[in-house]
């Protein structure tokens, strides 16, 4: 760019001329920002547009319009304003739209902002070629924010190629300037992101063939869809499509005619909106609300929305970029640069068939030529073919030698196909020689020493190398000969350890055989022990059932008649293994004896508790002295151990009796102490008139608190038990055992009701204290209580009267009812087994 020093007096004039200019155009009215350089090849812009772009304040959303010249872009934006006037309307074969015009209209987007309509010369023109037509393209896709291609009649091939062309290319531009335009002033607004383009509608206009059910936007996909399928079977695959490019989305719409007369289709502008067909009319309202249903306004980069300032701005580097810039839009070429491109790869195919013709005659020769001979043969025909190419090209050194590096590359090498060739043949005598091999070893009388196989092996690899070298002594400077001639020897030694397997697996099946004699025997001798014997037992046992299984084991080997069997290491192996089974077979009867005299040693058990529970039955007198009835049972108790391990001494090894032993202690011990505890409640049964008697003294005396309770209680019942003539009998110890025992199981609801009102006491006071402590704290007097006639502390209703232990007074006891309770006493006391 120039800077030039301009007079301030002519800048001033010129402002104000130019400010006259902008404020007399009517806002309503079209007018041009881009208009085509003199010679139709570039774009210009005119300042006075983009100043009045600047003063388009807030958001702006454009619908742009492209398409072929006098396809009715013009007129189809001046009905989404229902008006037939406002972009020019041309009526001559000349286009009538030039460049770039903006109108201004009174429509609103979906977020609220002001839509203006971009109306941009047609395509195709006569004075317009593809690059110009590219660039009007991208101006008007970069600008929008919904961009509409408009076309008359039908959609075709053509058309849909031209339009993936200008969109792939202006798509490739926004991509280099969002990665590599400088950062500089004329840049600073930059296009939206270069993976977003705008959304498309297409619009067909005098449309009026039928689709049937289908749906515009059907109808187009599907056109579309077999475009790229017939692309397909001229193995050109089509990668992406219009549906790729606009990723944002691609509708469709038709337009059915705006009206039928010659007069009024050549200049539509004169036609009311009123009079056009009531068909056209329906069809734009379907398009219109399309339309306006998406549009928002664009977003740059960085999130900024579109308005009249960034419009702008975006149009001045557009137009920049496109013309002048590192990222312009590159010319295509010439038709005589086509024509030739064309001849030279003709000619360059020509020659490589030819080439590949003469290669194909080499390789279906009978046999194969060895690797040297072919490699040079091959030489021969691409000289043969660069002759020939430079023979089509009519020897014009401009056009062959560039062209000749591409059809070298072309001429693909064959060597790999006729080393294929000859690997083949190769690997047939390898094979061939290999099934001999095979062959001659399966005849082998099996089962043999492994002495003899080895030789058998070592005599048919000698001659198998020999066969191989033979028949292919041609190929001996051939890498693949000598790898399959080592795969040979491999196959060889296959075989052989195939032999040598099969020769192992046959000795093993005699063998097996004479294992599963070892095994039956074994388990027949072993199996006629069906009672519990001693550990030791049972291991002489075995030890006596594996020494006659070996001499099972021997006899069945033996009756293959052949001496050198009971030498071989696997007849060794085989018998170890059954003897290894047999110690296992062991540990199972192990685990079955041990169950049979677990069972022993359980009812043996089992008749000595029974036995010693009948003796504590007939044990009397009851009630006695605890130390007494001890020494009774612990007599008892020894003779039924003593019972036990008598008629079990033959199994005081094993586990089984020494833990149903351990059971039997315990089971003597709870039957002693069940015996023990009869025995109390007997005793507090038979004074029960001395604890009658302790009773009536609890209700005359106040306790307050559960341990002097407990400690009267005691204290009443030792006083009557003293007087009372069973309880004089009872030692002091027991005496006291069993006053323990009457509280417990007589005064234990007593007991809870003195612990509750302990713990509502300490409550109180602990409630109490905390006041008390903290108006010490806050050093202020304390309130007077306020009490209710008629209530106690705290406004509380008076308690009702009770005993001094907290609870209502017990009834009087009479003689009857003190008979009665103990008469009750004395059938709950358990009579039976303990």
């Amino acid at each position: 760019m120039r800077c030039s020093i301009v007079n301030p007096g002519f800048l001033l004039l010129g402002c104000a001329l130019f400010s006259a200019v902008v404020c007399l155009q009517p806002e309503d009215e079209p007018f041009q920002i881009v208009r085509p350089n003199p010679d139709h090849s570039k774009l210009e812009l005119i300042p006075a547009a983009l100043e009045r772009l600047h003063q388009f304040k807030g958001p702006i959303s454009v619908i742009g319009v492209v398409g072929p010249y006098h396809s009715g872009k013009s007129f189809l934006l001046n009905t989404l304003t229902e008006k037939t006037a406002g972009f020019k309307v041309g009526s001559s074969t000349r286009p009538e739209t030039y460049g770039v015009w903006v109108l201004p209209t009174n429509l609103t987007a979906t977020d609220g902002s002001r839509v203006l309509l971009l109306d941009t010369e047609g395509f195709f023109g006569s004075d317009a070629s593809e690059a110009y037509d590219a660039k009007v393209f991208a101006v008007a896709a970069l600008l929008s924010s919904h961009l509409v291609f408009n076309s008359i009649k039908l959609v075709d091939q053509q058309t849909v190629d031209y339009l993936e062309l200008l969109a792939r290319r202006t798509q490739l531009f926004q991509l280099k300037h969002s990665r590599l335009a400088p950062d500089t002033a004329t840049s600073a607004p930059l296009i939206v992101p270069g993976d977003e383009f705008p959304e498309l509608t297409w619009v067909v206009e005098d449309f009026v063939q039928d689709i049937g059910q289908a749906s515009p936007q059907d109808w187009l996909r599907e056109y579309m869809q077999r475009h790229r399928d017939l692309d397909q079977d001229r193995s050109k695959p089509k990668v992406h499509g219009l549906d790729q490019v606009f990723s944002q989305g691609l509708n469709c719409h038709t337009l059915f005619l705006p009206a039928t007369k010659r007069s009024e289709l050549q200049d539509l502008s004169k036609v009311p909106l009123d009079q056009l067909t009531p068909e056209f009319k329906e069809d734009l309202v379907r398009l219109k609300a399309s339309l306006l249903s998406h549009l928002r306004a664009k977003r740059l980069q960085g999130g900024a929305e579109m308005d009249g300032t960034r419009l702008a701005s975006l149009v001045q580097f557009v137009v920049w970029a496109v013309d002048k810039g590192d990222l312009a839009f590159p010319q295509l070429p010439s038709q005589w640069t086509m024509w030739t491109a064309q001849l030279a790869e003709q000619s360059r195919n020509d020659a490589a068939k030819l080439y590949d013709q003469q290669m194909y005659k080499l390789l279906q020769s009978p046999a194969p030529l060895p690797e040297h001979d072919f490699e040079a043969a091959e030489q021969r025909e691409k000289a043969a073919a660069e002759s020939f190419f430079r023979a089509l090209l009519f020897d014009q050194e401009a056009l062959f030698q560039p062209a000749l590096p591409k059809l070298r590359n072309e001429l693909k090498s064959y060597v790999e196909q006729n080393a294929v060739r000859v690997r083949v043949l190769i690997s047939h005598v390898r094979d061939t020689t290999s099934n001999v091999v095979v062959n001659s070893l399966e005849s082998l009388p099996l089962p043999l020493p492994d002495s003899d196989i080895a030789q058998a092996v070592a005599d048919e690899a000698k001659d198998a190398e020999a066969f191989f070298r033979k028949e292919l002594h041609v190929f001996e400077r051939s890498p693949i000969y000598a790898e399959y001639l080592v795969n040979l020897k491999r196959d060889v030694s296959a075989a052989g350890a195939a032999v040598e397997l099969r020769n192992k697996r046959l000795l093993d099946e005699l063998l097996d055989a004479a294992a599963k004699a070892y095994s039956k025997r074994y388990a027949d001798d072993m199996g006629r022990l069906f009672e519990a014997m001693s550990p030791e037992a049972l291991t002489e046992a075995h030890r006596h059932a594996k020494l006659v299984a070996a001499v099972q084991y021997t006899e069945s080997a033996r009756t293959l008649g052949k001496d050198w069997i009971t030498g071989a290491t696997a007849y060794k192996a085989g018998l170890a293994l059954a003897e290894k089974e047999a110690d296992k077979a062991l540990d199972v009867l192990r685990q079955e004896n041990e169950i049979r005299i677990s069972a022993a040693c359980t009812a043996a058990s089992e008749r000595a508790s029974e036995a010693f529970r009948s003796q504590l039955r007939d044990v009397r007198p009851f009630p006695d002295e605890p130390d007494v009835l001890v020494n009774k049972f612990a007599a008892l108790k020894e003779e039924a151990i003593k019972q036990y391990t008598e008629q079990l001494l033959a199994f005081k090894s094993s586990t089984s009796f020494l833990a149903q032993r351990s059971r039997l202690h315990t089971a003597l011990d709870e039957a002693v102490k069940s015996a023990l505890e009869r025995n109390l409640r007997i005793v507090q049964v038979t004074c029960d008139d001395a604890f009658s008697c302790a009773q009536k003294q609890l209700v005359d005396v106040s306790y307050y608190t559960p341990f002097t309770f407990r400690k009267a209680a005691a204290a009443a019942a030792a006083e009557c038990m003293a007087k009372d003539p069973e309880g004089r009998k009872l030692s002091s110890a027991f005496r006291s055992k069993v006053i323990d025992s009457w509280i417990e199981a007589e005064l234990q609801a007593d007991l809870s009701q003195l612990w509750l009102k302990l713990a509502l006491t300490l409550l109180a006071v602990t409630i109490v204290s905390a006041g008390v402590l903290l108006h010490f704290i806050a050093n202020r007097r304390p309130a007077a209580p306020r009490f209710s006639a008629g209530r106690g502390s705290f406004g509380f209703p008076p308690a009702p009267q009770r005993s001094s232990l907290g609870f209502a007074p017990r009834p009087a006891i009479t003689d009857a009812t003190f008979k009665r309770e103990r008469e009750v006493q004395m059938d709950r006391v358990p009579s039976g087994d303990f």
